[in-house]
């Protein structure tokens, strides 16, 4: 079972608060840009906790939804030409912090290889250089280093020590990939200020579990935002 949980400029100066997001923007991808060109120093977690901070995240939407990366990478292969490469780099690069951004990247990568090695025609677009805009390395680093980074902050047993998550994809992911088992049921909670996530899993010949999930607070504050409640 798969589940989701749910500038203004002026010609002369910034205003404070859009100037403080900018700057927040900027110390980001220079974070993002220093990992891909030494992945093996990169601050990942800093990265992953400063994401749900940027004007990217917030302009992705329900934060929930992997459908964004899959909307670029379809753009890729339906039109095939050089401005949705682009795109899609530059959406890479601005979520470089989601987890399942480079999930869906990677299986790009090998979806694309695979076909080639049947002898089929690739579907990602080949401009001379082969697919030189995927770095299928660094997405399947970034995309452990990512899920080690949620994993980290709690051990998913009680709601006192529930995994932290940004994005309803790394709820999905933790389930399927970390604990690889399959969801059966999931439900909210609230725990004063924190909204907590409980999904039941059936462990393979065993019983039905619950494993604990605490939304980051600017993942609850965009649902609200995107939802319309107050």
């Amino acid at each position: 079972m798969r589940f989701y949980v749910f500038a203004f400029l002026t010609a002369f100066a910034l205003s404070p608060q859009t100037a403080q997001a900018a700057d927040k923007d900027a110390e980001y991808l220079a974070l993002a840009d220093a990992a891909v060109a030494a992945p093996d120093t990169a601050k990942w977690c800093e990265i992953r906790e400063m994401y749900p901070d940027t004007s990217f995240y917030r302009a992705l939407g329900n934060p929930a939804q992997a459908q964004k990366a899959e909307e670029a990478g379809k753009r890729m292969i339906l039109d095939k030409s050089k401005e949705s490469v682009e795109k899609f780099k530059r959406f890479s690069r601005e979520h470089f912090g989601n987890l399942g951004a480079h999930r869906y990247a990677a299986y790009l990568y090998k979806w694309n290889r695979e076909l080639i090695k049947e002898g089929m025609d690739g579907p990602l677009p080949n401009f001379g250089k082969g697919i030189d805009y995927i770095d299928n390395k660094l997405e399947k680093k970034a995309a452990k280093a990512f899920l080690d980074c949620a994993v980290a902050t709690g051990d998913g047993r009680t709601p006192a020590t529930g995994f932290k998550v940004i994005t309803g994809d790394e709820q999905r992911i933790i389930i399927e990939q970390y604990f690889r088992v399959d969801a059966t049921e999931a439900r909210m909670s609230r725990d004063g200020a924190r909204v907590n996530s409980i999904v039941k899993v059936q462990i393979p010949d065993g019983a039905a579990v619950d494993i604990h999930f605490v939304l980051d607070d600017r993942m609850v504050q965009r649902l609200k935002e995107t939802s319309g409640n107050p």
